[in-house]
């Protein structure tokens, strides 16, 4: 069973996100602003991060530069969410910060695929559909 930690200040989203990685046994836990999300990140230590980029407090620059800076988080993977196109994004995913972009709004089933890959389970969560939009290239 993985561990997988959500930061996202929309609680809709983090239903959305949760709901089939618990029907997978994946443990998951949901922090709903930047310093909750650090703290879990710290204690709990997540095989993977899904980091909503704007929220409220900070939003995700400020988290993931805390994550990379700390020893004990600073290898876990980290996915961003985001409705929007920030310029600082295409330097971090140049700079190989994080393992992929989801942009909102999503596919639930294509983001669940690229959750299972990082996890290493690539065939668990079955066909794509193709609705919605993820971006893990950040080509606009």
């Amino acid at each position: 069973m993985k561990k997988v930690l959500i930061i996202d200040d929309d609680p809709v989203i983090g239903r959305v996100l949760m709901t089939p990685l618990r029907a997978r046994q994946h443990r998951v836990i949901m922090a709903h602003d930047p310093v909750q999300g650090i703290r879990l990140a710290l204690t709990e230590r997540p095989d993977l991060i899904l980091l909503d980029w704007k929220m409220p407090a900070g939003g995700g620059q400020i988290v993931l530069e805390a994550l990379r800076k700390n020893v004990f988080t600073a290898m876990i993977p980290v996915m961003i969410i985001t409705a929007f196109d920030a310029p600082e994004l295409d330097s971090i995913q140049q700079m190989g910060s994080v393992v992929a972009f989801v942009r909102k709004p999503f596919d639930p089933s294509q983001v669940l695929r690229q959750i299972l890959t990082v996890l290493g389970e690539p065939d668990a969560a079955g066909p794509t559909s193709t609705r919605g939009s993820t971006d893990t290239s950040r080509s606009s």
